[in-house]
C-alpha cells in the first residue's frame, strides 16, 4: 500500500537547457526521457508486510541448527524526492518492525521472541551533477531497539546488528578524451558505525571503513560492437573487519583486498 504526491515545475526557456537523461528500470532496461530545466518534487508514503529468512539456531544452543518459521516484517515510510533533471536527492524517514530471535541467557535456549524496531532517516543522492561525474548512495541513521522481550528482560537495549550510522556511497568519473580516451574511474566508501553482538549489548562489533576502486575502459571492437574492461580492487587498504552480525547468532568476516578483471563483449 504507498501513496504518492508529485509537482512539476517548469523553469523559463532561458534558464535551462534541453538534454536526455537515461532512467534506470527494475527489470534491468530503460528509457531516455528528454527534459527542459524540469524539476520535479515528490512526496511519498509505503507500507510493505513481507515476509524474511528465518533464523537458524547456533552451534551454542542447546537446539543448534534448528530452523524456524519465516519472520514476518512491517515497513511504514514517509519521505521525498527532488528531480533536478540530471541530479537528484531524497529523504525518507522509517520504521521497520520483525520478529526477534535471540538466547536465553540462562539456558541458552534459542527462539523467537519479542520485537526488533528500527526507526531511523535516510538521505540519498543520485545522478550527475557535473558533467562526466555520477554520484549513488547516501547516509542512513537507525536507532534500532528491542522491545516485548522474554520478561522484558532486553527492552529498549540496542538490538543486535544494526549500526548506528551506514555510508554507501558509489562515483565514476569519466577521464577526459583528451587525456584517456572511454577511460572511466570508479570508487566506493563503504562506513559501518559499530554494532553490537548480544541483546545484553556487552560484546560490541567494531565499526569499519572500506573503499574500492577500479578502473573501465570502453571501446568499439573490430566488428563494430561495444567492448568493456573492467579492472577494480575491493577493499583497497586490505581492512579486517566483520561485515555483519547475523540475525542467528553468526558473525560474517568481510571481504580481504580482491583483485577483479574482467571483459564484456556486444555481439
Amino acid at each position: 500500500m504507498a501513496c504518492r504526491r508529485q509537482i512539476a515545475s517548469r523553469r523559463p526557456p532561458d534558464q535551462g537547457r534541453s538534454r536526455t537523461t537515461q532512467f534506470a528500470h527494475p527489470d534491468g532496461g530503460g528509457r531516455a526521457v528528454r527534459a527542459t530545466g524540469v524539476r520535479r518534487h515528490v512526496d511519498r508514503g509505503n507500507y510493505v508486510a513481507a515476509l524474511i529468512a528465518p533464523p537458524t539456531a547456533p552451534i551454542t544452543a542447546p537446539n543448534a541448527c534448528q530452523t524456524f518459521p519465516p519472520i514476518v516484517a512491517d515497513q511504514k515510510e514517509v519521505g521525498l524526492k527532488y528531480d533536478f533533471g540530471s541530479f537528484g536527492t531524497s529523504l525518507a524517514f522509517f520504521e521497520i518492525t520483525r520478529a526477534n530471535a535471540s538466547q536465553d541467557p540462562a539456558t541458552l535456549q534459542f527462539a523467537v521472541n519479542g520485537l526488533q524496531r528500527n526507526r531511523g532517516i535516510e538521505l540519498n543522492v543520485f545522478g550527475e551533477p557535473v558533467p562526466g561525474l555520477r554520484l549513488l548512495g547516501g547516509v542512513a541513521a537507525i536507532d534500532g531497539r528491542l522491545v516485548r522481550t522474554a520478561g522484558h528482560t532486553f527492552d529498549g537495549k540496542a538490538a543486535p546488528g544494526v549500526p548506528d550510522i551506514t555510508i554507501n556511497l558509489y562515483g565514476e568519473y569519466d577521464v577526459p578524451a583528451w587525456l584517456l580516451p572511454g577511460v572511466t574511474a570508479t570508487g566506493r566508501v563503504i562506513h559501518t558505525a559499530r554494532q553490537f553482538y548480544d541483546q545484553g549489548n556487552r560484546q560490541v562489533v567494531p565499526d569499519w571503513t572500506r573503499f574500492d576502486t577500479g578502473l573501465r575502459y570502453t571501446f568499439i571492437g573490430s566488428w563494430g560492437k561495444s567492448v568493456t574492461l573492467r579492472a577494480d580492487v575491493v577493499n583497497v587498504f586490505n581492512t579486517n573487519y566483520y561485515a555483519s552480525s547475523g540475525f542467528s547468532g553468526i558473525l560474517s568476516l568481510g571481504t580481504p583486498r580482491t583483485y577483479l578483471l574482467s571483459a564484456q563483449m556486444d555481439f
